[in-house]
């Protein structure tokens, strides 16, 4: 399972200074960031999403080829 933060929290950090130059200007840039990070999922399907123009799109890829994935920190931190 890979942890992705809501798109509504990214949007209250990107208020941060500093945040968005490391977890990426656009929501859709912060999943490929995680995505980019995550053994579980292959190279092709970080391919497909990478040229995704919608957020739905790219988590709907996820799904579609059963990537399991979160919102929720808690969820993922007990996660095995």
């Amino acid at each position: 399972m890979i942890y992705i933060m809501s798109e509504g929290l990214f949007n209250e950090l990107s208020e941060i200074s500093g945040f968005n130059a490391l977890n990426g200007d656009t929501y859709h840039a912060h999943i490929m960031k995680v995505i980019a990070k995550s053994e579980e999922i292959s190279d092709a399907i970080k391919s497909l999403i990478q040229y995704t123009e919608k957020v739905d799109d790219a988590l709907g890829i996820l799904h579609d080829n059963n990537v399991s994935y979160t919102h929720d920190i808690v969820k993922y931190r007990r996660s095995p």
